[in-house]
């Protein structure tokens, strides 16, 4: 019997690409806010609301990509579905005539 050729696979590929333990779009999108809450206040309030703001978001991000790595992109595919699917065919649907 013949061995199966073995093709190695590297975990570079399959890992998801993770910023700070996190999703990287929404880390990067949280220092986005957090900075310009920052630089936009322009006040020593703000800069401390900003960083807290930022501490905070890591942490929950940091628990949401424990949990899934691409919790987001679920999310997204999640929002697409329809609520609710009617068990009726579609109008466009052609019977044929069986006479």
């Amino acid at each position: 019997m013949e061995q199966l050729q073995q093709t190695p696979i590297y975990q570079a590929i399959n890992q998801p690409v993770l910023l700070f333990g996190a999703e990287r779009n929404l880390v990067i999108f949280l220092a986005m806010m957090a900075t310009m809450l920052m630089w936009m206040g322009g006040t020593w309030f703000t800069l401390f609301v900003g960083i807290v703001i930022w501490m905070i978001g890591i942490y929950y991000l940091r628990e949401m990509a424990k949990r899934d790595p691409i919790m987001s992109n679920v999310f997204r595919r999640y929002q697409r579905y329809r609520h609710y699917y009617s068990a009726h065919t579609t109008p466009f649907f052609y019977f044929k005539n069986i006479n």
